[in-house]
Parts: structure tokens; C-alpha cells; sequence
């Protein structure tokens, strides 16, 4: 008999079997995930009380439950001291902390933590339990929902849960390959999926949602490979005002790790190489339209671009850069580094104050082509004051935005290039 309690004590028994099923995880790239999960209950007439495992970061007021039967009460317990019954207190256990102490004694309290006296008197208080055992018998310390739910009638019945959690986040990672010509870029996309929880998900449904939701809530390893085949372009479709991209087989989703799963690759883009001066170093851009006829036109999640170029010799990593969530039909500009071959410098020629708040200031930029073939180099400049208009400049000049000037410069093979331009400027 008094085994049986024990066991009982333990093991947490509960009302009614639970099954789990397959669920469905939408991952925000904000450190959020929307889980759909289906669990199969054996309920008896009347009241039923149910503990079903979810993650730390599940969030209690995002809770949705639909069942054919009534909700009576539902509460979080976030494990260790939680999944403690309070039938416990006064017993003989035994728990180890994250240090790997080792403590032993009768169970005096699960406020705040474990409370124990050791047989010499003295009090203890372990807050972050790493393992406990009641007279020989481990306690599940995991995080559980228990429900308390009413049925009219006894039977097998789906419950279908719907919760926010945090500790999940997904991104993109990209793979550019330029041609040893320079002129055609291979793209492979993937995706990045983390789970910080030590919860894990098996063989499960995941969408993932490229946009930024508003949120409510407050305060709420290691990398490897996924064991998947390369695959198509990610199924994506509008939802609301985001992308909604599934992946087209269940994941495995570990607990505590990193996996990355293959988006598609997208050879021979042809790429623009564009020089930009803008005051200091001439920058080096690889720009190419995400369409169709270019060999693209899908949405690119926002992520992470590593650039290489392959050369006889090996391939040879060039840069790398970030991209936006870009839509199908918009240029994408990649920052690769800085021009070797190219350089520029800016010298102010003379800045005279000609009335109360009135200046005019004069410039030079100078640009130096030291490769055999000629280049185009965009240079932008930024005037000073509140307000500024260019009385004389040696080359036609766009304005791109209230603040900038826009010169396309011709510079040739092995030779130079100058730009000069007059500014009046007032504060």
C-alpha cells in the first residue's frame, strides 16, 4: 500500500489517458511560436483533470481550447517546484541542484522554490532543482498545463490546444556563389529553425511567418545540419499583412538546438557589379532583380548573405551582407567589401559664410581606375544645413532624397575622374 502511494505521489496520476498528436508550430522570426497541437482524451462523465506537457515559455493568456464539453479551469505550472503535489510535504527527498549538489532531507515547502530540512536540522532552499526524487523515485520536473474539463459523456474525445510560447525563432541564411566571369551569381537559401526550450517537438507540421507582429506580452547549441534532401522553393502564400512559408515535410525539432533545412537554389542570376563612392573607401555591390526572367521572382525572407566567387584556383570568400524581406519583383543589393583597384578621395576647396546663417562651400572628388577595363562609379554627397541648393557642379547630378546628390562617373582604364560642384547651404 504504501508503495502504491508513493507512486502515486510521483508520477503525478491523473484523471484521464492522454495521447498526443502531431502538432503544428508557426515560428515568428521575433522569438515567438504559435502552436496548434491535438491530444486525444480518454474522459469519464463528469469532471476530468488532465496535465499536458508544454514548453517554459508557454504564455497562459493565449490559451485556446476546443473540445465538445466545458472548460472549467485551466493553470500553468512551470515544473520543478510546481510539479511537486503538495501531498509530498512532510516526505523524505532527495534533489539535485545545477551545481550538481546533491541535497537529502524531509520536504518542508515548494514556495519559491524546494524547502527541505536535512536530518541535522539545517534548511535548504534550491531554486532551480536539476533533479528530484521522492523515496527513490524520480519527479517529472517539465512544465505542464492542467486542465480541469467537463464531459457529459464518458469516451475518447480530440482536444484541440492553441497557444503562443516563447523560445523558438527562425531566419534565413544565404549562399551566394559568383561566376569566376563576375557576371552570373548562384543563390541557395537556408533555413534556420532554434529551439531554446527543452521541449522538444517530433514529426511536426512548421510555418513560418516573415513579417513583424505587434505583441502584448511582457517579460515573457549547438548548429547542426537537418538529415532532409534539397528542395523546391518553400510553399508561401499572403497571410494578413506577412508571408506564410510551410515547409513540405514534418520536422523533428529538438530541444535545445539549431537546424537548418534547405530553402531552393537559384543558379545563374546575372549580377550588376556597382562602385560607390561616398567619401571614404569606393564600396563594391553585387545587384541583381529578384524576378523571373532574372532567375528568381519569389519572396526572399530577410537573412544573412555570404558571398564566395569560384576561381580555378579554389573558391574565395568576398563579403558578405544582410538583406530585408524582399518581395518578388525588387532589386536586391549586396555589399561584398571595399574596391582595391579603385579609389577616391574628397577635398573641400572652400567653405565662406556669405550672410547671417549662409554658407557656400566648394568640393572636389577625385576618382583613380587602376584595373585595364573602365568603370562606372556612383558617387553620393551629403550637403550640410537645413536647407541647400547646387549652384554649379562640373557633371549632371540626380537627388535621390532631400539629403543626397547622385553623380554617375565615368572613370577609364588605368586613369582618373573628377567631379566638382559648388553648394549654398543654411542653417
Amino acid at each position: 500500500m504504501y508503495r502504491k502511494v508513493v507512486s502515486a505521489l510521483v508520477l503525478l496520476i491523473v484523471a484521464v489517458g492522454v495521447v498526443a498528436v502531431p502538432a503544428t508550430v508557426t515560428i515568428y522570426s521575433q522569438g515567438i511560436a504559435c502552436v496548434e497541437d491535438d491530444v486525444r482524451l480518454s474522459l469519464d462523465k463528469g469532471i476530468n483533470t488532465v496535465r499536458i506537457p508544454v514548453p517554459a515559455g508557454f504564455v497562459p493568456g493565449s490559451l485556446g481550447i476546443v473540445f465538445d464539453g466545458e472548460v472549467i479551469s485551466q493553470s500553468f505550472h512551470a515544473g520543478a517546484a510546481d510539479s511537486l503535489p503538495a501531498a509530498a510535504v512532510g516526505r523524505q527527498v532527495e534533489v539535485a541542484s545545477e551545481d550538481g549538489t546533491v541535497y537529502r532531507g524531509t520536504l518542508v515547502s515548494t514556495s519559491g522554490g524546494i524547502v527541505l530540512q536535512d536530518e541535522t536540522g539545517t534548511i535548504h532552499l534550491i531554486e532551480k532543482p536539476a533533479r528530484v526524487s521522492i523515496a527513490g523515485e524520480a519527479v517529472n520536473l517539465s512544465p505542464y498545463l492542467e486542465l480541469a474539463l467537463s464531459a457529459a459523456t464518458a469516451g475518447k474525445q480530440r482536444v484541440r490546444l492553441t497557444y503562443l510560447t516563447t523560445g523558438f525563432n527562425w531566419g534565413m541564411n544565404y549562399v551566394g556563389t559568383l561566376s569566376a566571369d563576375g557576371e552570373g551569381l548562384t543563390l541557395t537559401g537556408w533555413v534556420q529553425l532554434s529551439n531554446t526550450t527543452d521541449y522538444p517537438f517530433a514529426g511536426v507540421d512548421i510555418r513560418l511567418v516573415a513579417g513583424q507582429v505587434n505583441r502584448v506580452e511582457k517579460g515573457y547549441s549547438e548548429m547542426r545540419a537537418a538529415p532532409m534532401a534539397a528542395m523546391a522553393p518553400l510553399p508561401q502564400e499572403a497571410a494578413f499583412e506577412y508571408h506564410l512559408y510551410t515547409l513540405p515535410a514534418p520536422v523533428d525539432l529538438p530541444a535545445g538546438r539549431t537546424i537548418l533545412i534547405p530553402y531552393g537554389t537559384y543558379p545563374g542570376i546575372p549580377v550588376e557589379r556597382v562602385y560607390t563612392f561616398e567619401g571614404g573607401a569606393v564600396e563594391v555591390s553585387l545587384k541583381f532583380k529578384n524576378d523571373k526572367e532574372h532567375g528568381l521572382g519569389i519572396p526572399l525572407p530577410g537573412g544573412d548573405v555570404r558571398l564566395f566567387q569560384a576561381r580555378a584556383d579554389g573558391t574565395l570568400f568576398i563579403g558578405a551582407d544582410t538583406i530585408g524581406h524582399t518581395p518578388a519583383g525588387e532589386e536586391v543589393s549586396l555589399h561584398a567589401g571595399s574596391a582595391f583597384d579603385i579609389t577616391g578621395t574628397r577635398t573641400e576647396l572652400s567653405n565662406v559664410k556669405i550672410s547671417g546663417s549662409t554658407y557656400r562651400a566648394s568640393y572636389r572628388i577625385e576618382l583613380r581606375n587602376h584595373k585595364d577595363e573602365s568603370v562606372t562609379v556612383i558617387v553620393l554627397e551629403h550637403p550640410a544645413g537645413r536647407a541647400w541648393k547646387i549652384t554649379k557642379a562640373s557633371q549632371p547630378y540626380t537627388q535621390p532624397d532631400s539629403g543626397t546628390i547622385k553623380f554617375v562617373v565615368e572613370v577609364p582604364a588605368d586613369g582618373e575622374s573628377e567631379v566638382t560642384y559648388t553648394v549654398e547651404y543654411s542653417y
